[in-house]
């Protein structure tokens, strides 16, 4: 979404529900190909407000990217900078961040940061898919509001809505950890200055075929998002090979030899 700053105090940014001047709208999940969300909120009791960056990259685009070990990085504009410095202490120490996609036409799927914990999946297959469809739907709520406040056109590039509380249009707090209890694997949120796992989890549309959990992997490398507070980055990390069976009997053949030429030579 192509934005101009909106040219508001930042006491009249805690009473309203803010953005940036918009020509495009967040592309949703109904759409099958949904642009990947970046939002910060704070958990802080009786203080709700919230920050949703439209990054201008799409899902599809996304997992193409990975599968070609594409890295990102996400700066935060000036309505974010304008936003967190009218937080308080508590708000600002209850801040969580997290990055998401999805897709809700045919099989669903969806794209999420995520701890890696995964001790919240359900065992029943019929459940996991619903839980995955109704994410899809809590995604579009999330994207709605957005363009409730920045109306146009599905063709974004980038931009943010500022929600000064939990009623304000495209206020990401109302999705909480889990995306509204949605989500049911583990948490999809983190505080400032941490790494989260990238999953990626789909549905069928219909139907009880168990969804499928995995990491986002491709050529040995695992996808992780971070947050600093100035940028978003993700990026992948290479697994750390094992050696295997032949390369460790070379290793102890030379080192074998190593000792024997060190004997003759004493």
């Amino acid at each position: 979404m192509g934005f101009k700053l909106n040219a508001l105090v930042v006491a009249a940014a805690m009473t309203a529900s803010l953005s940036m001047n918009a020509n495009a709208d967040v592309a949703r999940a109904n759409t099958g190909n949904s642009e990947m969300l970046f939002t910060v909120y704070t958990l802080a009791t009786g203080k709700a407000t919230s920050y949703a960056l439209d990054t201008g990259l799409f899902l599809n685009a996304f997992t193409s990217g990975v599968a070609t070990n594409t890295s990102w990085t996400f700066n935060v504009d000036a309505n974010y900078t304008n936003w967190y410095n009218s937080l308080d202490n508590d708000q600002k120490s209850g801040l969580k961040w997290n990055f998401i996609g999805a897709d809700s036409t045919g099989v669903n799927n969806f794209i999420t940061t995520l701890d890696n914990t995964i001790n919240g999946i359900t065992t029943v297959a019929a459940q996991r898919n619903d839980y995955t469809r109704n994410f899809a739907g809590k995604f579009d709520f999330l994207a709605s509001g957005m363009n409730n406040v920045t109306p146009g056109a599905d063709t974004a590039t980038n931009g943010s809505v500022v929600a000064a509380n939990s009623t304000a249009d495209g206020y990401a707090g109302t999705l909480d950890g889990n995306w509204g209890s949605n989500l049911k694997f583990g948490n999809a949120s983190a505080d400032i200055g941490t790494s989260l796992n990238l999953y990626k989890i789909t549905a069928l549309a219909t139907g009880t075929a168990a969804s499928v959990w995995a990491q986002q992997a491709y050529a040995g490398n695992n996808y992780l998002a971070s947050f600093d507070g100035a940028a978003l980055t993700i990026s992948s990390v290479a697994a750390v090979p094992e050696m295997n069976t032949s390369a460790m009997m070379l290793a102890g053949i030379g080192l074998m030899g190593f000792i024997a030429r060190r004997r003759k030579s004493v």
